[in-house]
């Protein structure tokens, strides 16, 4: 995890920053495939009314894409899936469904914002994996002076 590109960071997250590595990318939208983000604050009378999908690209290229129903939805979350999410006997916290990426494009109404989270998720992970290299780079210098 990056503290520049992350949000809400609990403190037990905080290692030294040569100990971070970058996993994945989630974007959270409310434009959703029934009506856009101006539709939906035009007629919410709480925030409980408005609904969102999240995409999720994981650097293993794990593809998510988690829809949130407003309240005339019933607040159901439902989650699809490229990997399982069940591990043993956890419990999940929300209805998820193994998907084959393919179709969770296809079943995306946006298609191309799943599209531009992969492609983001893809150049900040080699960003992240230069980041990780200078830093080695780095300490081998340093352990290289002493000698």
């Amino acid at each position: 995890m990056r503290e520049e590109l992350s949000v809400g960071a609990d403190e037990h997250m905080r290692l030294g920053t040569d100990e971070w590595v970058y996993i994945g990318l989630g974007v959270l939208s409310l434009d959703t495939a029934d009506k856009t983000w101006e539709q939906q604050q035009a007629t919410a009378s709480m925030s409980l009314d408005i609904a969102a999908v999240v995409r999720i690209v994981l650097s293993d290229g794990t593809v998510m894409v988690c829809r949130q129903a407003g309240r005339t939805g019933y607040g159901t979350f439902t989650i699809e899936s490229s990997q399982p999410l069940a591990h043993g006997t956890v419990a999940t916290v929300a209805p998820w469904s193994l998907v084959d990426p393919a179709d969770i494009f296809d079943h995306d109404h946006d298609r191309d914002a799943l599209r531009w989270t992969g492609e983001l998720s893809d150049t900040l992970s080699q960003a992240d994996n230069g980041r990780i290299v200078a830093l080695r780079n780095a300490a081998a210098s340093k352990r290289g002076h002493r000698l």
